[in-house]
């Protein structure tokens, strides 16, 4: 028997699938993460490099800086990245 672990709460997929409109301000931004389908719980390493494919993306005018530490440094170390300002994102939104 398959022994399924779900990512989100019940209140979380509510958030998540809803069709209510929001609104974003300066420092909202999303967070895109790519795991691969044969193991779901490693995010995948991009090619060439020992970063993880994991991509941020604001519609800040503004650059802003957010805390990116939990993705691949220990807990000792601050890492932030810088984005908005539309040529600091990772994609387009």
């Amino acid at each position: 028997m398959p022994d399924f672990e779900f990512e989100f709460n019940q209140d979380d997929k509510d958030l998540v699938v809803n069709q209510t409109a929001g609104v974003f301000v300066e420092t909202d931004y999303i967070r895109l993460t790519i795991y691969p389908q044969e193991a779901i719980d490693n995010v995948v390493t991009l090619p060439g490099t020992d970063e993880q494919a994991i991509f941020y993306s604001s519609l800040s005018e503004l650059p802003f800086f957010i805390n990116v530490s939990p993705f691949g440094v220990g807990l000792d170390t601050l890492k932030i990245k810088e984005i908005g300002n539309g040529g600091n994102n990772d994609f387009k939104i």
